[in-house]
């Protein structure tokens, strides 16, 4: 029988009893591992706790104040260079005094600006609504120039040379040769033209604000046209003798004048007369 060299007695040994020692080996490394990683960092001090000594550049554990130690005597009292003993002060008990031109005062955290608040929409006040203007009173000249030779008389009574008694005269006869022209005494239209017993060929013209023009005694023939607009001093006729009532007075245009269809006297609507 061959014998086995040293290196088949190791393989024997390992395919034998020898696998399962290496196999609780690891195990044992890996557990062993495991317990440093899980306890191992709690009897390590909390970085937190540690507070920086200034006077001497190292860390000390906040969680063991040092306490004061008596008056260093003989070779303590010269310092680490003579090979004394080191004093480790706390740093809470160093007064430290500003150098010139620094600030002592905490350093404040950024102030963050707070957005400032959106206004309330506000309703706008209603606009008044300016009034209508109102229209303008129309401009109104005398139809023919004359004398007047009756005035209006509604409430008071006048002597008629032609009747030959006392009436009511509710318009102004104005004194003017036959065929003289008659004009418009303001801007307005022709709203009728007609032929009347007493008063003869007659023309109406109603004007702005409720004012009518009534021009009676005319010619026959007139300028007028009914429903046409008229401008003030426009020709609408000439003044004849048509009014039979009033025929034994002198060639003249008989006017009158309503507001509202009541019977105004004209002389309160045209300008003084001369």
């Amino acid at each position: 029988m061959n014998k086995k060299t040293k290196f088949e007695t190791m393989l024997d040994f390992l395919a034998g009893k020898g696998f399962y020692i290496i196999l609780f080996v690891c195990v044992a490394a890996i557990a062993v591992s495991g317990y440093i990683l899980l306890f191992g960092q709690s009897s390590a001090p909390n970085p937190e706790d540690l507070v920086m000594d200034e006077s001497i550049n190292w860390l000390t554990p906040s969680s063991s104040p040092v306490s004061p130690s008596p008056a260093p005597s003989g070779k303590d009292a010269l310092g680490p260079e003579a090979g004394g003993a080191v004093e480790v002060l706390n740093p809470a008990d160093i007064d430290v005094k500003p150098t010139p031109g620094s600030s002592t005062k905490p350093t404040q955290p950024p102030i963050t600006p707070q957005p400032s608040a959106t206004p309330a929409p506000q309703t706008p006040a209603p606009t008044a609504k300016p009034s209508p203007t109102p229209a303008p009173a129309p401009k109104f000249m005398w139809p023919v120039s004359g004398e007047i030779l009756k005035t209006y008389a509604h409430d008071d009574l006048v002597y008629s040379d032609t009747m030959g008694d006392w009436r009511a005269h509710v318009g102004v006869d104005i004194e003017a040769g036959v065929g003289t022209e008659v004009m418009a005494c303001a801007d307005g239209v022709v709203k009728d033209i007609y032929e009347d017993p007493q008063l003869g060929t007659c023309v109406v013209i109603e004007h702005k604000n409720s004012l009518v023009s009534l021009y009676a005694s005319l010619q026959e023939v007139v300028t007028a046209k009914l429903d046409e607009t008229v401008r003030i001093g426009d020709v609408i006729g000439g003044v004849g003798q048509s009014a039979l009532w009033e025929s034994a007075d002198a060639p003249h245009l008989h006017f009158e004048m309503f507001k509202d269809g009541k019977s105004i006297d004209p002389f309160t609507i045209l300008p003084t007369k001369n």
